[in-house]
C-alpha cells in the first residue's frame, strides 16, 4: 500500500468509523473500485486503533473515571455507577464476541460480495429511519453523564450487544445498529450514543488482537502505517463530533437517504 492509498483508506476509515454508514462496508467497495484485491491486516489494525485513539480523546474524562473506579474496585467494593457502567459493557460485548466466533465464515464471506454489501446498506439506512423522533431530549447533558445509566438493563444491554454482534458484516455501521437500537429500546440520546461508544472500545480491541496474529510484519510499509494511523485518529474525531452532534438533535435519518443510493448503485455495479 502506498501513501496515497494510506491517506485515502485512512481518511474513509476515521470519518465512517463513527458516522452511521459502515466503515467495513465503505472500505470494502473502495478497495473494489481501486482494485486492491489483498486485504491489508497491517492497515487494518493501524486504522482501528487510530479511531480507538478518538474515541479516548473525545470521552477521557469518563475512561478516566472508568480507569480509576475499576482499579479501586478491589478495596471499596462499592457498586459505583460507573462500575455498572462496565459491567453493562461487559454484557453487551458477549454477543459481539460469540457471534465473532461462530459465524465468522460467514462474516468473512461478506466482505466478497459487493451485492451483499449493498443490500446491507439499504438495510441500515432503514433502521436509522426508524429512530427518528427517538431518545427524548437531554441534549445539554454533558458527553460523561451517566444519569440514563438506570435505564439500560441487562435485556437491553444484550439486544444491543446483538445488534453490534450483527454490525460485523459489512454494510451495517457498528455505531448505527447500536445506538438506533439503544433509542428504539428507549435510552436517552447522550446515554445511547455514550454506551455505543464505550462499547467499541473492547470490540475495537479485540478486533485488533485477533487480526494482529496474523499480519506478515515483513510485508508492511511503516511510514504508510504512520500515516494511515495519524490520519484515520484525526478523520475520527471529525466523524466522531459529528455522530454527536447528530444524535443530540435526533436526525440519525440523515444519513438514510445518501445509504439508500450508494447502496442501490453498489448493487447495480455489482452485477
Amino acid at each position: 500500500m502506498d501513501w496515497l492509498q494510506a491517506v485515502i483508506l485512512g481518511i474513509l476509515q476515521g470519518i465512517t468509523e463513527f458516522l452511521p454508514i459502515s466503515s467495513s462496508g465503505h472500505l470494502v467497495v473502495l478497495q473494489s473500485w481501486l482494485g486492491i484485491e489483498e486485504h491489508d491486516l497491517a492497515f487494518d489494525l493501524v486504522a482501528h486503533l487510530g479511531t480507538l485513539l478518538s474515541v479516548l480523546t473525545v470521552y477521557h474524562r469518563l475512561v478516566r473515571r472508568l480507569t480509576i473506579e475499576a482499579l479501586s474496585f478491589p478495596l471499596k467494593r462499592k457498586m459505583t455507577p460507573e462500575i455498572q457502567l462496565m459491567g453493562l459493557v461487559f454484557i453487551a460485548s458477549l454477543p459481539t464476541a460469540l457471534m465473532g466466533f461462530f459465524f465468522k465464515d460467514f462474516y468473512t464471506g461478506l466482505f466478497s460480495s459487493l451485492r451483499a454489501v449493498g443490500f446491507l446498506f439499504i438495510l441500515t439506512g432503514g433502521l436509522l429511519l426508524l429512530t427518528r423522533g427517538k431518545g427524548g431530549d437531554d441534549s445539554r447533558l454533558e458527553l460523561d453523564n451517566l444519569q440514563g445509566l438506570s435505564l439500560i438493563t441487562w435485556k437491553k444491554a444484550l439486544l444491543i450487544g446483538v445488534a453490534q454482534g450483527v454490525s460485523i458484516a459489512p454494510g451495517i455501521s457498528r455505531s448505527g445498529a447500536t445506538i438506533a437500537t439503544a433509542l428504539l429500546a428507549g435510552l436517552p440520546k447522550n446515554t445511547a450514543a455514550m454506551f455505543s461508544f464505550m462499547m467499541a472500545i473492547p470490540a475495537i480491541l479485540g478486533a485488533s488482537f485477533l487480526e494482529l496474529k496474523d499480519v506478515d510484519w515483513t510485508q508492511v510499509s511503516a511510514s504508510a502505517l504512520f500515516v494511515g494511523f495519524i490520519v484515520s485518529y484525526v478523520s475520527a474525531l471529525v466523524g466522531l463530533k459529528v455522530i454527536l452532534h447528530v444524535v443530540r438533535k435526533g436526525r440519525l435519518e440523515l444519513f438514510t437517504g445518501y445509504l439508500w443510493l450508494l447502496g442501490i448503485v453498489v448493487v447495480i455495479w455489482s452485477f
